[in-house]
């Protein structure tokens, strides 16, 4: 029983548990990257020695940590799956714990940055005021890309002030605050705009167009990111970067981790978390620049 054997299975049997198909390409990557030192091994023969010699052999590969991370986890799974189908008696990796590197979250945008960035469009045209609803929304939500992309006209309540995010990370669905700026631009863009972009495309349920009616794809979203982060003077703004200044300006302003885990979606608190550190780095070194016995 080798891995080549078992890889289409692990596959299925991943996209059964309705793992995004990100991560099972992420899995699968790894598991070919084990694969290449042990193809011609018996995967009954797998040891807890060989695993750990694969471990140190990836993290001296100079691979990002994260990587290494999400590889050993990946094959994990392989052999949980191996397991559970009847395939093994024991996992290799039975017992062994697996602790995430500790990582900081990038860097966000200041307030100043933030508000640049809003300006930039302008909104003297259908398009500005297209991108200054997106921009405002990425700002107010700190939505991931794809639920950007994935929101349609009935997810956004602008009497009430929220958006319906339904089909975030794992499926999860959720209701996030929009800010008043947020409302206003997308009301703006939903009475002006989007229905002269939407006569191309009468059937197309999607919150935010392109020229041609279609719905924005992921790489609109970005360069549309990237033109205004331009115009700015920022040197790259994305729909991550923008999700780090929510969360660092939420926890800023006092809000609760729990509140802000809620607000961007994640399903561990120990993700949000991390945001945590850096407002506690932000406020060390405010002290050490101004207390007076620094």
């Amino acid at each position: 029983m080798y891995v080549a054997e078992e890889r289409e299975g692990f596959r299925r049997w991943l996209e059964a548990r309705k793992v995004s198909p990100a991560t099972v390409a992420i899995y699968l990557s790894g598991l070919v990257r084990f694969e290449a030192g042990h193809a011609d091994v018996d995967l009954r023969a797998v040891t807890r020695q060989d695993i750990e010699a694969h471990a140190a052999a990836l993290k001296s590969a100079g691979l990002a940590p994260s990587t290494v991370h999400i590889w050993l986890r990946g094959l994990g799974r392989f052999f949980e799956y191996l397991v559970e189908t009847q395939r093994l008696l024991v996992s290799p990796m039975s017992g062994l714990r697996l602790k995430p590197p500790k990582i900081l979250p990038g860097p966000s945008l200041t307030e100043k940055q933030a508000d640049r960035l809003l300006l930039s469009p302008n909104t003297g045209l259908p398009q500005g005021i297209r991108d200054r609803a997106v921009l405002e929304l990425c700002y107010a939500t700190g939505l991931r890309r794809k639920e950007m992309c994935g929101l349609a006209v009935y997810d956004v309540d602008l009497d009430g002030g929220v958006v319906r995010v339904r089909h975030g990370k794992g499926d999860r669905e959720r209701l996030v605050p929009l800010s008043r700026e947020a409302c206003r631009w997308l009301g703006e863009y939903l009475r002006e705009i989007r229905p002269r972009a939407a006569r191309r495309n009468s059937i197309v349920r999607a919150l935010f167009l392109g020229r041609s009616g279609q719905a924005l794809t992921p790489g609109a979203l970005d360069q549309i990111l990237l033109k205004h982060g331009r115009a700015a003077g920022l040197r790259r703004v994305s729909c991550h970067a923008l999700r780090r200044t929510v969360a660092t300006a939420l926890l800023r302003g006092g809000a609760d981790v729990v509140s802000v885990s809620q607000v961007l979606g994640h399903a561990n608190l120990k993700t949000t978390e991390r945001y945590t550190r850096v407002v506690a780095a932000d406020v060390r070194a405010v002290h050490a620049r101004t207390h007076p016995r620094r």
